[in-house]
């Protein structure tokens, strides 16, 4: 079990850590972020810049690529038509396949994108147009554009930070703030010189995007270290894997000093043997060699058993984490080696201490005595293992609890909105206008299963933070979340409004006048708290763009993004007869009817936008994704603690056992001279109460620090109350306890003469 839940732990760490390193130069490939007015980072610099770095005036430079991602589109393969989200737009010539490598399984990566309107299929995707027939060379459509399809590609695998399903080349790839760009530097170059280069290589196109800081992200670290605010930004949290790989190491430490407790227990009934052997002359190197082999088999038997489970619980393991993870242990020399190495070392710790023990000891004592060999000095050895155990039990137990109480905390707090029933159209701005918005929801509001329709952003967007200068203050922030929204949409979302009445402002309004509201964290910022309608802020101010906003009513606080940030400033605004919509339709369903409202929603969607496919999520569900990283450390560590607990116990049965049969002549006296049962109980474990408290007392503090860290990654937290921590030592030492009891109940109530007479 030991070797099993390590191994599985090791293969996803290995995993997370090989991101992207299996590309052709992976150490000089990067991805250029930067930095403009404000502080949030952008990893779809300006095409101009791509332009000028491939223009070849700069001999650091090998390779520049720019993608495009290019969001949920229709294409049609005869009289199929189907959706896709994973596309990646490319300008012909492009050197994607020879930046990046995945494996061709049809076509060859040399040149494949060289045409315009060639594209380039993954093996799932041409499977589904084609079937079985060969891809290469057939032609599929997108919009009034034919694709010829000159490769395929094996799936991607999921340790890369790329995401496609669908690469093709058009012509006129420069849209402005839409690519990323990735660039090959030659052998050596210095990365730093050339944030220095990109920065200072030309004017900026408006005060709007200009660049104040540059950094190259090495491609094998954008999982890990990129923060863009939009495209592929970092997923990887190398403290949760630290933290997956120490509990991983405890669950195999308990089990490894499970073995070295039942191993001395074993090796301690050996003394005959052992007398026997020094009779027949037998060295104390060939005893040692022997006790080593009889242990490395008994290693090699469990390490053969370990293989087969992983190999049978790796696919179950890799489902639960939607990954893809190989089996190294079967494949890697690396591996194999270091599984070796581990094995030896292991069997070469477990026999030192009970050779030296039986290799010291006379033959008249081995051979006529009773006693333990490992007397006091080998029951204490076998106290400070258990007191070990128990403390990494009590780390493991204690953080499991933690963790899977701040994952129930985030589901059920309360959020400043409410998303009950509430399906998200993300692609809105598809409708081509207000006059096709206010159709569709004229439409839609005529099924009972619809209740209200709206627009606006909401939790899930990627938004843009806007430089503000607020009534009172000297100084210009760039924190501020803004965007506009319906007049429903309050409603809709269920955010309450804790000042002022912009309805009865908007009702009053001419055509186009812009109603504004921010939330309490704004007027708590700035000491807004008394009167705040009425108060005024500047938006982009000293710009061509700058804008003046009147606050007409303060709304409840609500998160945006996810707990693991603060919430910060906010200002939403509405238009009377507004000329736009935001990015999302939100229609307010009743739950109990959804997936017919999936339906009307598809219906009259198609009525306006019929050659773009809708996109749509429950907002539920969409909440619920943020969080799909700490669920999976929540289950993992809840697992890892059930198997902490039973290789723990396992451990003291094992001790328990031992010291009651060691003690069995004590236990027989004690019987003769009238003491009842639950005295001897008592005394049995008095000892190992203190061992079990002095284990709980620590392995609360290092699980205190483990949570305590880990918490530092949210915004909202639970709080740790010291009461859980006396909670788990009174619940461990009771399974403790029950566990002794049952093993010492058997001594206590046998036949003391029967005992004594066998002494």
């Amino acid at each position: 079990m030991g070797l099993i839940c390590f191994s599985l732990v090791l293969l996803y760490v290995d995993h997370e850590f090989s991101f992207d390193n299996f590309h052709y130069d992976p150490n000089n490939t990067y991805r250029i972020e930067g930095k403009t007015n404000s502080d949030f980072w952008l990893s779809n610099i300006d095409a101009e810049y791509g332009k000028e770095l491939n223009s070849g005036a700069y001999s650091q430079v090998k390779n520049v690529l720019r993608i495009a991602p290019m969001g949920n589109l229709f294409f049609n393969y005869g009289d199929k038509r189907f959706s896709e989200n994973n596309i990646y737009r490319v300008e012909p010539v492009s050197e994607f396949f020879e930046m990046f490598r995945f494996n061709f399984i049809e076509g060859s990566e040399k040149n494949v994108l060289k045409d315009p309107y060639s594209i380039v299929m993954t093996r799932s995707t041409a499977r589904k147009y084609f079937g079985d027939e060969p891809a290469l060379g057939k032609i599929i459509n997108y919009d009034s554009l034919l694709l010829t399809v000159k490769g395929v590609v094996e799936d991607l695998p999921t340790n890369t930070h790329l995401n496609f399903d669908l690469i093709y080349a058009q012509p006129g790839n420069d849209q402005h703030y839409h690519a990323f760009t990735y660039l090959r530097l030659t052998k050596n170059s210095d990365s730093k010189r050339a944030e220095e280069l990109i920065l200072n290589m030309r004017d900026d196109l408006d005060e709007f995007h200009k660049l104040t800081t540059v950094k190259l992200i090495g491609v094998k670290d954008i999982y890990f270290e990129s923060e863009a605010a939009f495209g592929n930004s970092g997923a990887g949290d190398r403290t949760q894997l630290t933290g997956f790989m120490i509990a991983g190491f405890l669950i195999l430490l308990i089990a490894i000093l499970n073995y070295i407790n039942l191993s001395l227990a074993i090796y301690s009934g050996k003394r005959f043997e052992v007398g026997i052997r020094k009779i027949l002359g037998e060295s104390k190197l060939q005893f040692n060699i022997i006790m080593f082999l009889e242990s490395l088999l008994i290693s090699l038997a469990s390490v053969f058993l370990a293989v087969f489970g992983i190999e049978l619980t790796l696919p179950y393991f890799s489902d639960f984490l939607s990954l893809s993870l190989e089996n190294k242990f079967l494949s890697s020399p690396y591996y194999w080696l270091t599984g070796v190495a581990f094995v030896l070392a292991v069997n070469l710790i477990i026999t030192v201490y009970p050779s030296l023990m039986l290799g010291k000891a006379n033959v008249s004592r081995l051979v006529k005595s009773k006693e333990t060999i490992n007397g006091k000095q080998g029951l204490g050895f076998l106290n400070i293992l258990i007191f070990i155990q128990f403390i990494l039990f009590f780390t493991l137990g204690i953080s499991a609890w933690f963790v899977n109480r701040q994952i129930h905390y985030i589901d059920n707090k309360d959020l400043g909105f409410s998303t009950h029933g509430v399906i998200k159209i993300r692609n809105a701005f598809f409708l081509n206008g207000v006059e096709n918005y206010n159709l569709l929801k004229e439409r839609l509001l005529t099924y009972s299963e619809i209740e209200s329709v709206t627009h606006g952003a909401m939790m899930g967007d990627d938004m843009t933070p806007l430089a503000y200068k607020p009534e009172g203050q000297d100084q210009i922030y760039e924190n501020l979340l803004s965007f506009g929204v319906g007049e429903d949409y309050f409603d809709v979302m269920n955010i309450k409004i804790v000042a002022g009445d912009f309805r009865r402002v908007m009702e009053a309004a001419q055509s186009g006048h812009v109603v504004s509201l921010v939330n309490q964290s704004f007027i708590d910022q700035y000491n807004w708290r008394e009167n705040p309608v009425g108060k005024t802020l500047i938006l982009r101010p000293g710009t061509e763009n700058e804008l003046h906003r009147t606050i007409s009513a303060v709304f409840r606080d609500f998160h945006f993004f996810s707990l693991k940030e603060k919430i910060g400033p906010h200002i939403i605004s509405m238009r009377k007869e507004p000329t736009n919509i935001n990015i999302n339709v939100l229609v307010k369903t009743n739950p109990a009817n959804l997936k017919r409202a999936y339906e009307i929603i598809e219906t009259e969607w198609y009525a306006f936008a019929p050659d773009r496919p809708v996109e749509y999520v429950l907002m539920d569900d969409e909440i619920r994704s943020f969080y799909q990283q700490e669920r999976r450390v929540g289950n993992i560590t809840l697992l890892f603690s059930v198997l902490a607990l039973l290789l723990s116990f396992g451990g003291l049965i094992i001790f328990v056992t031992y010291i009651t049969k060691l003690r069995s002549k004590e236990i027989a006296l004690r019987q003769v001279l009238g003491a009842s049962m639950m005295q001897i109980i008592l005394v049995l474990n008095k000892k190992t109460f203190w061992i079990i408290m002095l284990a709980a007392l620590f392995g609360s503090t290092f699980s205190y620090l483990l949570i305590n860290q880990w918490l530092t990654n949210f915004a909202n937290t639970i709080t740790l109350h010291p009461i859980a921590f006396i909670a788990a030592t009174i619940a461990g030492y009771g399974i403790a306890f029950m566990i002794i009891v049952g093993q010492s109940y058997k001594s206590a109530i046998s036949n003391p003469l029967a005992t004594l007479g066998q002494e």
